[in-house]
């Protein structure tokens, strides 16, 4: 029988485990057994002697593991450590998902990395996966990192938002109603006015009680809402429903949105 082996450095191991797991099932590719090397505990090599093995399906395999395992949770783990997501497990964490989806490869990159594996299990007897992915591969892993750095960029700030969106939400909930319904609508220049539905007139910004008015209009208008606390909120059917400022709207005041 030939023998060839997968082995992985420091931190690593436990991706021989994941690919013992996905060869174990699939005796169809030809005569083979299995025996891992432990040292202290760890798995450092996976052996695997063979008797007529289709190789090409062993580099498919081994490229399944890179691309839909290994990347996607070295990824999460860089960025579970760069920002201090300690103690979290990973799937607690909408990283892998994120990740997986980001360096799903071409059929053209999957094809071209199973013939550079299979040509490594020609030539030598120990596949290193870790050395594989961090040297042959390492344009895409350097790639999957800066795109995760992407991801976790906008997880944080959509993190952030949500914490926004709490925060005015429990400020709206304790504000008592000074106004029964207003309309959100924009005048002839295109600026956000407020019209009280009962007077039928707009509302000027002097209504706010905030001593310093807010620069932005977005926040101005946000902020009117929040001083007012209407008991209904109308939006105009001429909006951009899905508008930032008007998605935050609709966030801080689930319940009493309405389009008009």
């Amino acid at each position: 029988m030939d023998t060839f082996a997968i082995s992985t450095g420091v931190g690593w191991q436990k991706y021989l485990n994941t690919f013992h797991d996905m060869l174990l099932p699939n005796l169809c590719v030809g005569t083979f057994t299995m025996q891992q090397e432990i040292q202290g505990g760890i798995v450092t090599n996976t052996y695997v002697n063979h008797e007529n093995i289709d190789m090409e399906y062993i580099a498919s395999l081994l490229s399944d593991l890179i691309y839909e395992i290994i990347l996607p949770q070295q990824c999460a783990e860089k960025m579970k450590d760069r920002y201090d997501f300690a103690g979290i497990p990973l799937d607690s964490l909408p990283l892998e998902r994120a990740f997986f989806k980001l360096i799903q490869p071409s059929i053209e990159e999957f094809e071209h990395t199973g013939k550079e594996i299979l040509s490594f299990l020609k030539e030598s007897v120990i596949f290193a996966v870790d050395g594989f992915v961090r040297f042959n591969m390492r344009d895409i892993y350097k790639n999957s990192i800066l795109m995760s750095e992407f991801v976790m960029h906008h997880y944080m700030l959509e993190q952030e938002y949500q914490s926004f969106v709490y925060f005015l939400r429990m400020l709206a909930e304790e504000q008592i109603s000074s106004i029964g319904e207003v309309l959100i609508s924009t005048d002839a220049q295109k600026h956000y006015v407020l019209i009280d539905q009962k007077e039928g007139l707009p509302l000027s910004f002097s209504e706010l009680t905030a001593a310093d008015m807010p620069e932005s209009e977005n926040d101005r208008l946000l902020s009117q809402l929040l001083s007012l606390s209407p008991e209904h909120i109308l939006i105009d059917h001429t909006m951009d429903r899905n508008a930032p400022i008007i998605t935050t709207i609709c966030n801080v005041f689930p319940e009493r949105i309405g389009f008009y």
